[in-house]
């Protein structure tokens, strides 16, 4: 027990005031600070979706219209699945115009065309590999994806001396 006071500690006038100095200077110490962040700069990342010609393919941008690596593809929908596209290319002589070859492959990342199983896919796409559909090896192709921008913004603005 502490002296007399039943267990509780006495607190005096002195130190009631100290008390409220002491939680005047938290709350205003803290206001602050937090007002004077306000005028500092912020940045904002937005993106903007660069011309349809640009495209990332693993991870590396090319541009569509300059680059050997894409060929043009006009062939049938053959199959639409989450991830990839089938679709049954063919290629016709010209000069006999007899089929020279039927094949099935893999297209990646055709998710800003509208496709549906039975309709003409024509597009821009690169060969990236092979991969195993219906226990048969197809070749894997990649339209890429749309290359994003990124445009910093920022609220700062410069002092103005002459």
């Amino acid at each position: 027990m502490l002296g007399g006071t039943g267990g509780k500690v006495a607190m005096t006038s002195k130190a009631r005031a100290a008390m409220k100095a002491f939680i005047i200077l938290i709350v205003f110490g803290f206001a602050i600070p937090l007002h004077a962040q306000t005028n500092l700069p912020s940045v904002t990342t937005n993106f903007v979706k660069a011309v349809p010609w640009f495209r990332e393919v693993d991870g590396k941008l090319y541009n569509v219209r300059l680059s050997k690596k894409f060929s043009y593809i006009h062939a049938n929908v053959a199959e639409v699945r989450p991830d990839f596209v089938i679709l049954t290319w063919s290629y016709e002589s010209g000069y006999t115009h007899r089929t020279e070859w039927v094949k099935d492959i893999a297209v990646l990342n055709c998710d800003d065309k509208q496709i549906a199983e039975g309709q003409l896919f024509t597009g821009d796409a690169m060969r990236v590999g092979v991969t195993n559909f219906n226990n048969r090896v197809i070749e894997l192709w990649d339209c890429g994806k749309p290359h994003l921008v990124p445009v910093l913004v920022t609220n700062k603005t410069e002092n103005a001396h002459p």
